[in-house]
């Protein structure tokens, strides 16, 4: 693919951003000297929109307060979101839960490596860290703040540029906001895979078992290729459709709900079902989905 600037817009203004729904945008990278943008081939992906948008040209600070107070007018206190983050802990996706402006759970959807532990943080962490490190005069400092909501899309932080492995990287892929919210934007997603036959990896876990298997779809009907000793025989393979199903019905019926999907093509990748939430360690699940392969 390649996306070429108009010769009369200078291309060190102007960054590249993509959209699979025309609502959520995200940004590629900056153009080349020459306005130029290039990109290999997504097989997932039917269509996708694409903008040139200028830099925020505010200071620092600035542009920081205003996106605080766009955080502050959502009013946004109890949520979740999925975060990206890499650094000297390796790369993580995890899952955060966020009631009355506090973390309550998290969930790591992808394993750091290596494993030395997360850094969980609700929004107003995010923007205090941002904060602490332009007055703590950080080497770099790069941040995209959401133009409606203000949380901060994504945030790379160098402190020292003598030190290695102390860079900060801290991506939101799933926008804060409730489990339901995330189920209709997967969905929407999905539709636009031409998924076909496939595999997927899934790993299943609960307060009385935990097993994993690798499920194959063949002309929409899944099953077990492989699995560990420890499944029961009574576990179900299912399509990609079945998880959002199981979702929507687990919302309707007001249980405890935790949801988190590929940002690029909708497949779910998290499911948390505890329905019966009063319960420390209660009657509930969870469910990883990984590795998908199209066949």
């Amino acid at each position: 693919m390649w996306l070429e600037l108009s010769e009369e817009l200078p291309s060190e203004a102007f960054v590249l951003q993509d959209s699979y729904d025309g609502r959520y945008w995200r940004d590629l990278a900056p153009f080349d000297d020459e306005g130029v943008y290039k990109e290999g081939r997504r097989w997932f992906i039917e269509r996708r929109f694409y903008r040139a948008v200028e830099k925020d040209l505010d200071q620092p600070m600035e542009a920081l307060a205003k996106a605080r107070e766009r955080w502050k007018a959502s009013a946004l206190t109890d949520y979740q979101y999925v975060y990206w983050n890499s650094g000297s802990i390796g790369l993580v996706e995890e899952l955060v839960v966020v009631r009355d402006g506090k973390t309550t759970e998290s969930y790591v959807v992808q394993e750091p490596f290596p494993d030395f532990g997360t850094q969980t943080r609700t929004v107003d962490d995010v923007f205090a860290a941002i904060e602490s490190a332009w007055d703590g005069g950080a080497a770099a400092i790069q941040v995209r703040y959401h133009p409606t909501l203000g949380f901060p899309e994504s945030t790379y932080i160098d402190y020292d540029t003598r030190i290695a492995d102390e860079e900060w990287s801290h991506e939101i892929v799933i926008p804060p906001g409730t489990a339901q919210e995330a189920l209709k934007r997967s969905k929407r997603l999905w539709r636009r895979v031409d998924a076909g036959d496939y595999q997927y990896q899934l790993k299943f876990q609960s307060n009385l078992a935990q097993w994993e298997g690798r499920v194959e779809v063949t002309n929409g009907v899944a099953a077990f290729v492989s699995t560990d000793s420890k499944r029961p025989p009574e576990a179900v393979a299912l399509v990609i459709a079945d998880y959002h199903s199981m979702v929507e019905n687990a919302i309707a019926a007001d249980q405890d709900v935790h949801f988190a999907y590929h940002p690029d093509s909708g497949m779910p990748t998290f499911i948390s079902i505890d329905w019966t939430a009063t319960f420390v360690d209660g009657p509930g699940h969870q469910l990883w989905i990984s590795d998908f392969t199209k066949l």
